[in-house]
């Protein structure tokens, strides 16, 4: 299971829009200041469902994560990622 930190981050990207601004401009700081770990960092920066999957991160954080830093997401969910996320809870 991701750690709160990493669950916390990616949540702030459906409730903030602003974070998805500044973790596109600098996502170490962002990353400092959450607290994220080096580990969930790197799948973090990856930023594919893949990924996330892999750091257990809930699939609603994953998908609020990638709409957040990825605006065509939000017109990609056609219902293909999230079955893609019910199907591989753990990459």
């Amino acid at each position: 299971m991701a750690s709160y930190k990493a669950e916390r981050l990616a949540q702030q990207f459906f409730k903030d829009p602003g974070i998805a601004r500044r973790f596109l401009a600098d996502r170490e700081a962002v990353f400092d200041e959450y607290g994220v770990p080096e580990h969930e960092r790197e799948a973090m920066r990856e930023g594919t469902p893949q990924a996330l999957a892999r750091i257990q991160l809930h699939p609603i954080l994953c998908i609020h994560f990638l709409m957040g830093i990825d605006p065509g997401v939000q017109r990609m969910l056609n219902g293909e990622i999230v079955d893609w996320l019910e199907e591989n809870p753990h990459g």
